[in-house]
Order: structure tokens, then sequence, then C-alpha cells
């Protein structure tokens, strides 16, 4: 009984956390993914391997939204 109850709150955690980081109400696995997909869609990243002269460049990919 302690499994399922653990269970329970694991997916209630999950639901939470997603909905938090998305805006939208976790409904089961295959809807997130979806949702996932759409929102790496809507970034364009750039890949910087190095500074130059200019900048301090210290990452080497820059996330921007469209």
């Amino acid at each position: 009984m302690a499994k399922s109850k653990q269970h329970r709150r694991n997916k209630k955690t999950v639901a939470e956390l997603f909905e938090k980081r998305t805006g939208v109400k976790y409904e089961n696995h295959i809807q997130a993914q979806a949702v996932q997909k759409k929102i790496e869609k809507e970034y364009v990243e750039i890949v910087v391997p190095y500074a130059t002269e200019t900048t301090t460049q210290t990452i080497n990919v820059i996330r921007w939204s469209k």
C-alpha cells in the first residue's frame, strides 16, 4: 500500500511542476511530450564556439525565443 501512495504523490508532484513550468495542465506523458516539443520549437539556438575580441562570451550556446 505504501508503494501506491508514493506513486500517487509522485504523479501529483510531476503534474504540479509541469503546470508551473509550462502553464498547461498535465494530462498524461504523451501530452507532456507534445507540449515540450512545441516549447523547444519556439527557441533558436546559436552556437558560439569561442569568445571574440569584443565580447566576453563564456557560454557556447545562446537560446532566443522567437
